[in-house]
């Protein structure tokens, strides 16, 4: 079975929702929310966080030690630095990157996509944009990520792990798994004070099944509920990266 390493990108100074990794979810840490979906799956089992060595992050560091997660911590602002140290100190060739605002990541799509990136012998895979926000995960083989590292100069490029594939995807074999119904208008991540009142919605109705609930129920869900789908409907899609690049023009 192959068994990839989930690198999850975590820290405490958020500025759009300060300590959202940390934020409680029917009473447990977001951060930890998603570990444990993580953790439901043998081959989605091999997970650290990434954080940064700002002493912001202590108090995330300190309940990661308590619940027994590894974790690396790096540069605060060359993120793909961060990436790439973690990686090599919990060594493994291919990683899966994900970011801790996803508490509902669905272990099974992690699944699918790094399935996706060995049969197509990838260098780089990503979720189709048709996908729900707060589902966001990556694939990477480490040689194509020493490659990024080592040769990405802006500082967009340094911010955001994945952003050099993109731009020089004609360096790499790149695959985009896809999905035919577009989800994109759905929102389940955590980045905002809004997002928080939507997944504190989510979280109330399923909280018999916090672990196991799919992003099928929850778009059914904000499906039915068109008061709460209209919470956060309104914020841009990844909003951070669109102001790094935005600040290089």
């Amino acid at each position: 079975m192959i068994r990839p390493l989930i690198i999850i990108q975590a820290r405490m100074g958020s500025s759009r929702l300060p300590n959202k990794v940390m934020t409680p979810i029917n009473g447990i840490p977001a951060i930890e929310l998603m570990v444990q979906r993580l953790r439901r799956f043998e081959a989605t089992n091999n997970i650290v966080i990434a954080t940064s060595v700002k002493p912001e992050n202590n108090t995330l560091c300190q309940h990661l030690e308590n619940i027994n997660v590894p974790y690396y911590r790096g540069s605060e602002e060359d993120v793909l630095s961060r990436f790439l140290d973690c990686s090599t100190q919990f060594s493994n060739d291919i990683l899966v990157r994900a970011t801790a605002d996803c508490p509902f990541i669905e272990p099974e799509l992690i699944i699918k996509l790094v399935n996706g990136h060995i049969l197509n012998a990838a260098d780089y895979s990503f979720l189709s944009p048709n996908f729900a926000e707060g589902l966001d995960s990556e694939v990477m083989s480490k040689s194509a990520l020493i490659i990024a590292s080592k040769n990405a100069k802006k500082t967009s490029e340094r911010e955001h792990v994945t952003l050099y594939f993109s731009n020089n995807a004609d360096q790499f074999s790149i695959f985009e798994y896809q999905q035919e119904v577009d989800e994109s208008q759905y929102r389940f991540t955590l980045d905002t004070g809004e997002d928080l009142e939507v997944i504190k919605e989510i979280s109330s109705h399923f909280a018999d099944k916090l672990l196991e609930v799919s992003a099928k129920e929850i778009i059914q869900y904000l499906t039915d509920h068109p008061d709460i789908f209209s919470i956060n409907s309104n914020i841009i899609r990844n909003e951070g990266l669109i102001l790094s690049l935005e600040k290089e023009k």
